[in-house]
């Protein structure tokens, strides 16, 4: 099932609009996700490590492969992932080799300066540097299938 049609996209907008105000992860979102991963108390490097690989995850959930279709994937989802990579380079800019990866990324979710904007390649993108980086993060968050 795509979530791209108009009725798709106003749910998920209910959804994750609380957990979004003004584009970013709100405070208390934050601290949930840091609970739930077992996080509060971990470096700011490991929280990051593991936000970049949940942006990651959704990055893969707003593709063709699940929810998305090859010209559309759900925004509501693209803007979570790049909210969620968005706090992973405030807590830990050096999980990126450089600042342009971050902000080529970032471009990628918005289509921002002629980016690239699709999100499977994104994806791959992300799970290839985060497979290098930080592998056992990543593959203790992506589905087995997804390796």
């Amino acid at each position: 099932m795509k979530l791209i049609d108009d009725a798709s996209v106003e749910r998920l907008n209910t959804v994750f609009a609380p957990l979004l105000p003004e584009g970013k992860l709100s405070p208390a979102h934050y601290q949930h996700i840091l609970s739930a991963y077992h996080l509060t108390d971990a470096t700011p490097q490991k929280q990051a490590e593991t936000l970049f690989c949940l942006s990651t995850a959704f990055a893969r959930y707003s593709s063709s492969a699940i929810f998305g279709a090859e010209h559309d994937s759900p925004p509501t989802l693209r803007g979570y992932a790049e909210a969620l990579m968005q706090k992973a380079w405030e807590l830990s800019p050096a999980i990126f080799p450089s600042s342009e990866q971050f902000t080529d990324g970032s471009n990628r979710f918005h289509g921002l300066q002629g980016a690239f904007t699709c999100t499977s390649a994104v994806a791959d993108s992300m799970q290839r540097h985060a497979r290098k980086y930080f592998p056992g993060v990543l593959s203790s968050i992506l589905p087995l299938a997804w390796a």
